[in-house]
């Protein structure tokens, strides 16, 4: 064979195998190197949950409030009443912005049950069937349960062996683990109380980082945002968020 019978005969040859590989292996490798990159780009999606080291209540004179059919105790006794107030948007959508002298607020309001997957399943082409399909039985039965899902992939679970439909799957998880509550990046907990479970966002620090705590049940949604002055006379503590978020209940709708 000539000279250049052996390159045509090589370059074929390396065409057939590259193709053959994308056809077996091109999706993995795709999203291995997506993978990557996020980690990069977004150290956040390396994080999982863990459980919260201080589980401490505290303690402080405070006193209990209630908005949108909610009750749920402060460890502080500095309510500024003047700022404190619900704002509503054009949609009804409304937020309890409660704030203190010290400077320190907190934001908190009420979204239906399982609002992310019930807009997931109503995008053409989608039913529960195959939202399930897509990012696994178990995370499509409930918000809590595809943000559980997309909080525990991480870049490291990528691999080339791994079957394309996992990979398509870890990959939109992980796409979606990018857009966190801000706070994230700074930790991310499981929280459960005797009517919710929960993840936490972040942990006070000073200066103070955002932090926040999104609650779920099978009947309600819940978010709690922390705001704390920087340089304030007041530091919010582990303790502080653990008693807020501890007692949070429903309570009679004349209650609020």
């Amino acid at each position: 064979m000539s000279k250049r019978g052996h390159i045509i005969l090589g370059v074929g040859i390396t065409v057939i195998a590259c193709c053959v590989y994308l056809w077996f292996f091109g999706i993995q490798t795709f999203s291995l190197i997506q993978a990557r990159r996020l980690a990069r780009h977004a150290p956040v999606v390396m994080l999982t949950p863990i459980e919260l080291s201080d589980s401490s209540i505290s303690r402080a004179p405070g006193r209990k409030l209630s908005y949108f059919g909610y009750g749920l105790e402060i460890p502080w006794d500095d309510l500024d009443q003047q700022k404190t107030r619900v704002v509503k948007d054009d949609k009804d959508f409304a937020v309890a912005m409660i704030s203190f002298r010290s400077g320190n607020t907190i934001a908190f309001w009420s979204t239906p049950p399982n609002g992310l997957v019930g807009k997931l399943q109503d995008k053409p082409g989608f039913d529960r069937k195959a939202l399930g399909h897509l990012i696994g039985e178990e995370a499509a039965q409930s918000d809590y349960d595809l943000q559980r899902a997309i909080l525990q992939v991480t870049p490291d679970q990528f691999s080339l062996l791994a079957p394309k439909w996992q990979t398509v799957r870890r990959q939109m998880l992980l796409t979606m683990k990018t857009i966190l509550p801000r706070g994230a990046e700074f930790g991310i907990y499981s929280v459960k109380t005797k009517e919710f479970q929960g993840i936490q966002y972040g942990r006070p620090q000073n200066p103070p980082k955002p932090l926040s705590v999104e609650l779920f049940a099978s009947d309600r949604h819940l978010d709690v945002v922390f705001g704390q002055k920087p340089n304030g006379p007041t530091m919010i503590t582990q303790a502080d968020v653990n008693r807020i978020i501890q007692t949070i209940h429903k309570v009679p709708a004349d209650a609020n």
